[in-house]
């Protein structure tokens, strides 16, 4: 999961690896899997994440405590949200 911002005043940015499985109409697409992407988060609890090298990019919203985190696409022309919540101790 994401981890919570530690300073004020400066963002903190990571690196992570997506695993994916991306369909239209119920057909795989054999996309590269896993895929980088890099992410900034405030201490507010918001932030950016983009699918590296040129993928789409996604406003990040966090919650406070770090156990769950919201996701809406912000790319033209592609059109996605999520939400994930922490499972497992951590």
């Amino acid at each position: 999961m994401y981890q919570t911002g530690r300073s004020p005043k400066q963002p903190d940015t990571r690196t992570g690896t997506d695993y994916v499985t991306f369909t239209i109409n119920g057909v795989n697409q054999n996309v590269t899997s896993p895929t980088p992407f890099t992410y900034t988060l405030k201490s507010d609890c918001t932030g950016m994440r983009t699918v590296l090298p040129s993928g789409p990019s996604f406003n990040i919203f966090a919650a406070l405590d770090g156990d769950g985190l919201s996701s809406i696409a912000t790319t033209p022309g592609f059109a996605e949200s999520d939400y994930e919540r922490r499972t497992g101790s951590q």
